[in-house]
């Protein structure tokens, strides 16, 4: 009887951890939801998939936390070109996730596009500025607790960041377990990948 009891009490603790998992693995995105809309946040999941299977294909050999590392590291170093952003299956996700109203957009001077040029090491640039919308950011901050992606947002809304910056904001403030957590990786995610990629394609 003893053994029945035990064996039934290891499987309810089993079970209950699994809810506990659950419940934390929903509780990542539902802190978005002062920020996003439910439909904005099924788009954003599609993007982050995507992004996250272009990180699988080019890092076969690393997790996909340590990945987003080694990304914004081969950004900061010229090693990620304009086809990892604009592929025929990127351009598609692209107009998803820009069609989200939450994205401010305005012309981008001649001056400016030639120095946002050689800070994203790309041949030119669009001419229309997206940035991911300041109210948006400052809700993302609140909700994250990862200094990195929290330092990451705030400057991202007041200035166009260097590859070189984006990098040394992430490996200062940024551990690997902090990409697990779903805000950090919707925040990187918009802030960096998207908005380059908004920013560079035509």
């Amino acid at each position: 009887m003893r053994f029945k009891i035990i064996g039934f009490t290891f499987k309810k603790l089993l079970l209950l951890i699994f809810l506990a998992l659950c419940s934390l693995k929903n509780h990542s995105y539902s802190q978005t939801t002062n920020c996003f809309s439910e439909e904005q946040i099924k788009i954003i999941k599609t993007g982050i998939d995507h992004f996250e299977s272009k990180l699988q294909d080019r890092y076969p050999d690393m997790n996909i936390e340590m990945a987003y590392f080694k990304y914004v590291d081969d950004l900061s170093t010229k090693k990620i070109t304009s086809n990892f952003f604009l592929d025929s299956i990127s351009r598609t996700i692209n107009d998803q996730i820009r069609k989200l109203k939450v994205w401010n957009t305005s012309i981008r001077s001649d001056e400016n596009m030639n120095r946002e040029a050689k800070l994203l090491h790309v041949e030119e640039m669009n001419e229309y500025n997206v940035k991911l919308d300041k109210n948006i950011s400052d809700c993302l901050t609140k909700q994250t607790d990862c200094e990195g992606i929290e330092n990451l947002l705030v400057a991202n809304s007041k200035l166009r960041l260097s590859p070189n910056t984006i990098r040394d904001f992430i490996y200062a403030g940024a551990s690997e377990s902090d990409f697990k957590e779903e805000i950090n990786k919707m925040a990187l995610v918009l802030c960096v990948y998207y908005q380059i990629a908004f920013n560079i394609q035509k």
